[in-house]
């Protein structure tokens, strides 16, 4: 599990527009942290230790890998291990072979390592992203944690050996090379529908996130679905951002555009 952390609390981060910076990352829940760079409220253990995984040789294991962060997207890899994907949201795909995995916030991956290196430790690492996040994000360093084999001596610190492969920042896993394990054969559409996503001021200067320049605006005396089951479908206001397919059997092909550098996954 991928996270980013804050030691400020949501209530004051989300006045900086959704867009604060994180102040580290942790790798099912662990990372050391300078507990002196952090807010004096804010409850911070130092050297709290590194997240450890137990490999055996010549196996082969299913890592399950999300990313849980509030804004921060990474690349995971171990080093001299490539992992092959076979798993994407859900749906089984094709092997594929990588060194280093792109994940965005809420992304789930699996991949498959084999226990194929000498008998030692090794560095799996959670590299920020960090053109997809504010200026200030420059300073945050990889996360890591440790890869043990067995027989490896408990004590014995693992080299620094990182893929060096171009991965672009920003952009996930080239869709080409995720294949479905099973075709499918899918409908062609009857309707097609494009859905842009922004965030930019509305009109009182608060920013927001819009679909087709429409921000949610809930009614609480009148819910969106109360308003449905009332028959009152066809009058819904456009700050509902209520989209209506009544036709059985109708495919609809909905291409989302994000027009927002930040977030890059919806």
């Amino acid at each position: 599990m991928l996270t980013d952390y804050h030691h400020t609390e949501s209530e004051i981060l989300l006045k900086k527009f959704l867009t604060p910076s994180s102040e580290g990352d942790e790798i099912n829940g662990k990372n050391n942290f300078d507990c002196s760079q952090a807010p004096h409220v804010s409850k911070c253990v130092d050297n709290s230790g590194l997240a450890k995984f137990e490999f055996v040789s010549n196996k082969r294991y299913r890592l399950r890998i999300i990313n849980t962060s509030a804004f921060s997207a990474f690349f995971f890899s171990i080093d001299k291990h490539e992992m092959e994907v076979i798993e994407v949201e859900g749906s089984y795909t094709k092997r594929n072979k990588i060194h280093r995995l792109p994940i965005n916030v809420a992304q789930r991956y699996s991949v498959i390592v084999t226990v194929n290196q000498p008998v030692d430790n090794y560095i799996m690492r959670s590299e920020f992203q960090k053109k997809c996040m504010p200026d200030d994000a420059k300073k945050l360093s990889i996360v890591k944690a440790i890869v043990h084999y067995d027989g490896a001596p408990e004590d014995s610190a693992p080299k620094d050996v990182p893929w060096k492969d171009f991965l672009e920042e920003c952009i996930d896993l080239k869709h080409e090379t995720l294949q479905p394990l099973y075709e499918e054969n899918l409908p062609k559409a009857t309707k097609e529908m494009e859905l842009t996503i922004a965030f930019h001021n509305d009109s009182s200067g608060v920013v927001r996130a819009f679909f087709n320049e429409s921000s949610y605006v809930p009614d609480i005396k009148f819910p969106t679905l109360s308003r449905i089951f009332a028959g009152k479908a066809n009058n819904l206001p456009r700050d509902r951002n209520a989209y209506i397919f009544d036709t059985p059997g109708e495919v609809v092909d909905i291409t989302f555009i994000t027009k927002d550098n930040y977030h890059g996954y919806f």
